[in-house]
């Protein structure tokens, strides 16, 4: 099995969550990338694990939007 590398590790209650932020969306080379990234994490059972942040279409990140997802993400396991 290949090893995947990503960003952030977040570590909540004894349960790891993985978290990859895409930033350069428009570049053709970084979108095949990620598809293949979310793949992997798909075959491998982490994709109910895994936060992900944008990049708004204008290069701007909206911490409150990137603050929120995480949250949601991380909380609506433990409902």
């Amino acid at each position: 099995m290949r090893k995947e590398k990503h960003l952030v590790t977040i570590l909540y209650e004894g349960k790891k969550y993985y978290w990859e932020h895409l930033g350069m969306l428009s570049l053709l080379e970084y979108r095949e990338d990620w598809a293949r990234k979310e793949k992997w994490y798909e075959d491998n059972g982490y994709l109910k694990d895994l936060i992900i942040s944008k990049d708004g279409a204008d290069g701007s990140i909206n911490s409150q939007e990137v603050e929120n997802e995480a949250k949601k993400r991380i909380l609506e396991q433990y409902q």
